[in-house]
């Protein structure tokens, strides 16, 4: 069965990017542009991972957007990968570890490194790379 990706973002460049890469990669990909669309989508679509823009439109994504759906009944155990526009362009990506949960990215990111990431959290028996099992604070 395929895995089912959910990417939540409000530039639809981005969602497009993402659809087809990860649709060319086998995954079962569905997209929402909006805090609506978001909740909509996590709780019917049931996906595997989420890829979840830190800002959308309205300061509405990323880390409050996930704490509220786990308010609502999301498993927190659900991998999530936060983007961001707002993340120091000469960070390096914050990624995924074995077990953990979460990976940062900022924008523009290297999707063959987020490749890596998402084959980890989606456990496609793909190694995890480093240590980071908390989600971004923040924005």
């Amino acid at each position: 069965m395929k895995k089912r990706i959910l990417v939540v973002d409000d530039e639809r460049d981005i969602l497009e990017l993402l659809r087809v890469k990860l649709t060319k990669r086998g995954f079962d990909v569905m997209t929402a542009q909006t805090k609506q669309d978001f909740f909509e989508r996590v709780f019917k679509d049931k996906p595997d991972l989420v890829i979840l823009d830190i800002w959308l439109g309205n300061n509405d994504g990323g880390p409050q957007l996930h704490d509220e759906a786990i308010a609502r009944g999301l498993d927190p155990a659900l991998p999530v990968i936060f983007i961001s526009a707002l993340v120091d362009k000469g960070t390096p990506p914050k990624h995924a570890v074995r077990g953990g949960r979460y990976a940062l990215y900022g924008k523009p990111f290297d999707f063959d490194v987020m490749l890596e990431d998402i084959f980890c959290l989606v456990g496609a028996g793909i190694p995890c790379i480093n240590s980071n099992d908390t989600p971004p604070q923040g924005t």
